[in-house]
This record gives structure tokens, C-alpha cells and sequence, in this order.
């Protein structure tokens, strides 16, 4: 199993998502820590398990939420660019590489 780094950026938006769904009650706060942690533990058990674009970025979607987990790898470490909101604008993590 490979371990994974957090951008700053990203963490900064895990924690305003948490926050998001800890404000709408404890079952749904759960919902979405039980994705976000099955999302990590997938990727870093199988971290080929998404695609790579031709720039190496790979997403892996939550299930049940409408986030994204950007990642790409870097050596023996997944590297975390984002969770990015579906509804943003796609790219706006790229400065981030």
C-alpha cells in the first residue's frame, strides 16, 4: 500500500467539505468521511485504478458525492492535488502541480 500527501490546498478543501456536511447532520457527515476514506484506501491500495490522462493526473470520484479526488503519483507516494466540486471549473487545481 502506498501512502498518500496532501496538498494543502486539498486539505483546506476536505476540511471545508467535512464542515459542509458536519452543518447537515451526523449521518450524512459520516456518509461522506466513510467516501472520502474509501476513496483514499482505494487509491493508495490500487492506485493505477484510475486512468491517467496524457499529463499523469488521475481523479477518482466519491461515491454518493458529487467530489473528485485529483491525485497523480510521484515515486512510492500519492500526491492529492484536490477534491474538487463537480460543479467547478475543471483545471482551476492545475496551478497546483
Amino acid at each position: 500500500m502506498m501512502r498518500y500527501r496532501l496538498n494543502a490546498r486539498a486539505r483546506a478543501e476536505i476540511r471545508k467539505a467535512g464542515e459542509h456536511y458536519k452543518g447537515e447532520g451526523d449521518r450524512i457527515s459520516y456518509a461522506f468521511a466513510k467516501a472520502l476514506r474509501g476513496a483514499l484506501d482505494l487509491i493508495t491500495a490500487i492506485p493505477e485504478s484510475s486512468p491517467a490522462d496524457e499529463y499523469g493526473i488521475r481523479r477518482k470520484h466519491l461515491t454518493n458525492f458529487p467530489f473528485t479526488l485529483i491525485y497523480y503519483l510521484e515515486d512510492d507516494v500519492v500526491e492529492i492535488v484536490a477534491l474538487m466540486h463537480q460543479s467547478q471549473k475543471p483545471g482551476y487545481w492545475r496551478n497546483r502541480l
